[in-house]
């Protein structure tokens, strides 16, 4: 059984080495054909030893490489927005507790960087709403006016009450993801992002106008299932439908 795993961790670290050598590629042809799209995310850790495992690399060298990408936005006529995400902000599958204080100065270095935005996320799903609320109110304070995104995975069923907690401090960017798909490969039973459809609901209901025809956005699920057929969707929203007389 060890050297199965051992096997299969090795296997992960070449993938990521080659996904990351093919990540940089793509980057560097498409600048020479000036071509970019219209965001680019990187992702770091918020422990050490997180970014080894899951990227096999430090988090210095994590930053100087989102230092590297923001020099080659800033060389693009069309500069495409720089999302820095910060893996692990709110607990470590890892290590697990992990200081909001090392997560601020994480924070601090890459508006340094030069990033436009900064995602922090509770990958495993360990935080609850004072502790997200407490951490997003200090990267709001860092950001300067630039915005900070939350990334929240429900594993523990506080995903909602933490996206309004981060709302409430200044967090202006949601991740989601459509009928809660995604996982962590490290972290064994967790869900995935908070469920898109939910966090447009609570948005709404909050008084942040999104846009989103909410009922379509459900119906949208119906590919899902039609594609994926064995996978599990999750949402309260597109179980119990929109309040009665409520406008999508």
């Amino acid at each position: 059984m060890r050297r199965c795993a051992r096997h299969h961790r090795d296997r992960g670290v070449a993938a990521r080495r080659l996904r990351h050598r093919a990540d940089a590629e793509r980057a560097r042809r498409q600048r020479g054909a000036g071509v970019w799209r219209g965001r680019s995310r990187f992702g770091g850790s918020a422990t050490e030893e997180h970014s080894q495992a899951n990227a096999n690399r430090s988090r210095v060298s994590a930053i100087a490489n989102v230092r590297r990408l923001c020099e080659l936005r800033d060389a693009s006529a069309h500069r495409p927005v720089v999302n820095a995400a910060i893996s692990m902000a709110l607990g470590c599958s890892i290590v697990g507790p992990v200081d909001p204080a090392e997560v601020l100065r994480l924070t601090e270095k890459l508006f340094e960087a030069g990033v436009d935005m900064v995602a922090i996320a509770d990958t495993v799903g360990y935080a609850g709403p004072n502790q997200v609320g407490e951490l997003v109110a200090g990267a709001v304070k860092i950001a300067g006016g630039k915005p900070i995104c939350i990334h929240l995975h429900d594993t523990r069923g506080m995903g909602i009450a933490n996206a309004s907690a981060a709302l409430d401090a200044g967090a202006r960017v949601l991740d989601g993801s459509l009928g809660g798909l995604g996982g962590c490969p490290f972290a064994p039973g967790a869900t995935g992002n908070v469920v898109f459809e939910d966090l447009v609901f609570l948005c709404e209901s909050k008084g942040f106008a999104t846009g989103i025809d909410i009922e379509r956005l459900i119906a949208v699920r119906g590919i899902l299932k039609s594609e994926m057929p064995d996978e599990t969707l999750y949402g309260g929203l597109a179980r119990a439908g929109l309040p009665r007389g409520k406008a999508a």
